[in-house]
């Protein structure tokens, strides 16, 4: 009996977590989706979006300026400011 009972709980965790997985995964597939978000999850989504598109940009402009830092002998210079700046 009591194995019974941890096997329905196991199912319906899965059924939950599958449940909920596919849920999340549907919100703001698309740039229309962001245009004016009303529920709070699609508007999570849109920023997730939004930040990593951003962290993306920053990182082609990072490896650019520190690859331009190092060939002027700059570089350490150029790493230690961004460090400070991070902190």
């Amino acid at each position: 009996m009591i194995r019974i009972n941890k096997l329905q709980g196991l199912s319906c965790a899965l059924t939950l977590s599958l449940g909920l997985c596919a849920a999340t995964g549907a919100i703001a597939q698309t740039a229309a989706d962001c245009v004016s978000p009303q529920a709070q999850q699609t508007m999570n989504a849109c920023a997730a979006k939004d930040y990593r598109a951003a962290d993306k940009d920053l990182n082609i402009a990072w490896k650019s300026a520190k690859s331009f830092a190092d060939a002027i002998g700059q570089g350490p210079k150029l790493l230690a400011a961004q460090r400070a700046w991070l902190t």
